[in-house]
């Protein structure tokens, strides 16, 4: 819980006391905008691993569910067969109930594994945002303490 705590907090204790993120207005509304991502993607992972959680859940409880999946794992492991005879073998010789499990955990983590690199790469796009911000700003406070002379807008 502690590093779930400390890296949902790190990108906006680091907004706000970078040096690059200019003002500190500016980096209030980037603290802000890191606040926003980790919410909206600590929420989507925490739903998903409820929801595989739960799925497990009843699926382990209720036997006509588990039969159900049980069929569903056979067939798949038949046609894995076909393409990749070991990783079959391997498969089959598993029981019933880890099966199940592998079968509902693995798109959960795949999922899990997607929303935590999109998140990371929101937080690239928010920081950039405003470095670039910071630089615009210094440039046109420069631009006007120079009297509109040398200033490069680049």
């Amino acid at each position: 819980m502690t590093s779930f705590i400390i890296n949902s907090i790190s990108p906006v204790i680091g907004s706000l006391v970078s040096s690059d993120k200019g003002d500190l207005s500016n980096r209030t509304e980037c603290a802000v905008e890191h606040m926003k991502n980790n919410f909206k993607y600590n929420a989507a992972n925490t739903l998903i691993m409820g929801g595989g959680i739960y799925a497990g859940y009843k699926v382990l409880t209720k036997p006509s569910l588990y039969k159900k999946a049980l069929k569903f794992i056979n067939k798949v492991t038949e046609k894995i067969a076909k393409k990749a005879p070991q990783a079959a073998e391997k498969l089959a010789k598993l029981p019933g109930k880890a099966k199940v499990i592998g079968m509902i955990a693995l798109p959960v983590l795949a999922a899990v594994g997607y929303l935590a690199t999109k998140g990371t790469y929101e937080m690239g796009k928010i920081d950039q945002k405003y470095e670039d911000l910071a630089r615009k700003k210094q440039a046109v406070k420069e631009f006007y303490e120079n009297g509109g002379k040398g200033v490069n807008f680049a």
